[in-house]
């Protein structure tokens, strides 16, 4: 049923991809073709002014209406669609797939085995906000999940305090780490955290409270360059253990679990040993 379930998101995530390049292509089409329409009449001297040069920029922007409306009929079409299978889909998601207003959550057992894939949030877009997509990922997570705090210079960034952002990523990150630690079976996820200025501690405090972290978050570039080390040694133990078929020989006292590792304000408390550690990780280990 998951397979079933994860299979038919992703069918419908790939229809919304379709259909919105479909449709932002055909605008982008009418807009150029206006474009050069415009362009041709304002080039020859005998249309430029009078009544053939209104008539024909009258008869280029109805062109392009007609285009971009009979593209967003289409697009209309489409997403009518997606949002009435959304509505389905929605309600037979799993807890490892369902939002956390979900139904499913006030039923919670903690889960014996652990899920083939996991829900980051909800897929929408500019042209029609109330459809959302569910947004799920297989696991495990082969590759390192950034979350933007909105610091890359754009016109959006600038009109928003950083702090707020800051703060607002993080608690992205705390979410994200609630949810893998719900939907593992115990014992079998443990969860670290750097925090190198320790401006992440109001919103990391539902981790810290409630003792799921493995250890006390890593402060200050010692405790940075600890935790790195500490991770990094695991996993080329890990890795010497598999390729000699020897797992029974790994020592007795290391964890065993999957390792989730929650990384804030980098590269703030990091040299260039430690982000070649953390590239190291994030990379897959390969």
């Amino acid at each position: 049923m998951e397979e079933r379930l994860y299979n038919q998101v992703w069918a419908m995530f790939e229809d919304l991809a379709r259909s919105t390049a479909a449709y932002r292509s055909a605008v982008d089409f009418a807009d150029s073709r206006i474009e050069k329409e415009l362009d041709a009449v304002l080039s020859d001297p005998r249309t430029r002014v009078g009544p053939l040069a209104d008539a024909a920029r009258t008869e280029a922007r109805d062109k392009h209406t007609r285009l971009v409306e009979q593209a967003r009929a289409v697009l209309d079409r489409d997403l009518a669609q997606l949002a009435a299978e959304a509505e389905v889909v929605e309600p037979a998601l799993p807890p490892a797939y369902a939002r956390w207003s979900s139904p499913v959550w006030q039923a919670y057992e903690v889960p014996m085995e652990m899920p083939m894939a996991l829900r980051l949030g909800d897929l929408h877009l500019p042209e029609r906000a109330d459809l959302h997509i569910p947004m799920i990922v297989r696991l495990l997570l082969e590759r390192g999940l950034w979350v933007g705090s909105g610091r890359g210079g754009s016109l959006d960034a600038a009109m928003v305090d950083p702090t707020e952002t800051r703060r607002l990523a993080m608690e992205s990150a705390v979410v994200h780490a609630a949810r893998l630690i719900a939907v593992y079976p115990a014992g079998e996820f443990s969860v670290h955290v750097i925090d190198p200025a320790g401006a992440g501690a109001s919103a990391l405090t539902p981790l810290t409270s409630t003792g799921v972290l493995a250890e006390a978050p890593a402060v200050g570039a010692q405790g940075v360059a600890a935790v790195l080390a500490k991770l990094t040694q695991r996993v080329d133990l890990v890795q010497m253990a598999v390729r000699s078929d020897a797992v029974d020989a790994l020592p007795r006292d290391l964890d065993t679990a999957r390792q989730l590792l929650i990384v804030n304000d980098f590269p703030h408390g990091f040299d260039d040993r430690t982000v070649n550690q953390l590239r190291y990780l994030a990379s897959g280990c390969t």
